[in-house]
């Protein structure tokens, strides 16, 4: 509804706070019943093309595997740039970025204790401080830490309030 199908009136009486709500309720069924057909009709769309889409992938992959065998097999037409135009459109190759990765039969931990023990320890590993607010939260609750204690070290507690409709639904709502 737009500003201008706005209703005119302002609730006055639990009656038309009552009907407001019946009203929002009934918009809010038809919105659901809306969507759950799209999805309906977006699941049949996807099953009716997956068919097709499998076969023009399968048939696809031959052709991507000829073509990188002929980049790999010329690499002077690659001399000064990363890809080759062609009429249909470009081949090529791209650089992932870096990237570190343990070496293989090497664990991560294996490669943190030995790091630690090398020359590049201090740079090469941090350590990361963060507050636990789950804790904070919990002592707080438990009334282990007060507004005083927070205060001290420039943290509060926030909460606000937000209002909220939520239209019960109806047996006539699932369409």
């Amino acid at each position: 509804m737009s500003k201008a199908n706005k209703p005119n009136f302002t609730i006055k009486t639990r009656e038309e706070l009552e009907e407001t709500m019946n009203n929002y309720a009934a918009f809010d069924a038809v919105l659901r019943r809306t969507r759950a057909q799209l999805d309906v009709e977006l699941a049949k769309i996807r099953e009716r093309f997956a068919p097709l889409i499998a076969q023009c992938e399968a048939e696809q992959e031959p052709f991507a595997e000829l073509l990188a065998e002929w980049a790999a097999l010329n690499p002077a037409e690659f001399s000064d740039k990363k890809s080759v135009e062609l009429v249909a459109g470009r081949i090529g190759f791209r650089i992932t970025p870096p990237s570190v990765k343990t070496m293989k039969g090497v664990r991560e931990e294996t490669a943190i204790t030995r790091v630690l023990e090398s020359q590049f320890a201090a740079g090469w590993t941090r350590n990361t401080v963060e507050l636990a607010r789950d804790v904070i939260l919990a002592d707080y609750a438990a009334e282990k830490a007060s507004d005083a204690d927070l205060k001290d070290v420039g943290l509060r507690i926030q909460q606000t309030e937000n209002f909220y409709i939520e239209p019960y639904e109806t047996k006539g709502d699932e369409g």
